[in-house]
């Protein structure tokens, strides 16, 4: 898991990579958590629990979920359009809930499933959560080198 709390915009971000997420009554339900290495080619999650500064409620924030190789630069796969960086991009909205205490952050969590995707094997790879263009959080692993063939 990393953390990273940006004193400029006031998020603080957890990502933690794990087997499979999911999210009910506003909690996170993590399986497999806690590994730095894949196969190539298996599903995987990415759990995120990002602590909103009271001043970021109730508008749109963007975010972006990229994946990256050790020198910064992304990874692609092929999409209907080509080769295409592998990334998600959104906007998300936390309210402010009725009772919670005036300017304290909300939790907000967030879960990202992947289907198995084109991992370059043998390399140093990492996702980056961008928060209204900045870098707020981000988690590296591993692949390993072969490419994992289904049963």
């Amino acid at each position: 898991m990393t953390e990273n709390s940006n004193a400029l915009s006031g998020f603080d971000v957890q990502l933690l990579l794990c087997d499979f997420v999911s999210i009910a009554d506003s909690k996170l339900f993590i399986n497999g958590a806690g590994w730095t290495w894949i196969d190539p080619g298996v599903p995987f999650g990415i759990a995120a629990l990002i602590h909103v500064p009271w001043t970021s409620t109730n508008r749109g924030i963007p975010f972006e979920l990229r994946l990256l190789q050790a020198d910064g630069e992304p990874v692609f796969q092929q999409g209907p359009a080509g080769m295409q960086p592998v990334a998600i991009a959104g906007e998300c909205e936390v309210g402010r809930p009725e009772g919670h205490t005036a300017g304290a952050p909300i939790a907000f969590p967030m879960a990202f499933n992947f289907g198995p995707l084109p991992l370059p094997p043998g390399q140093r790879l990492r996702w980056e959560l961008w928060i209204d263009g900045v870098r707020e959080g981000d988690v590296a692993f591993e692949s390993k080198g072969t490419t994992h063939q289904p049963d």
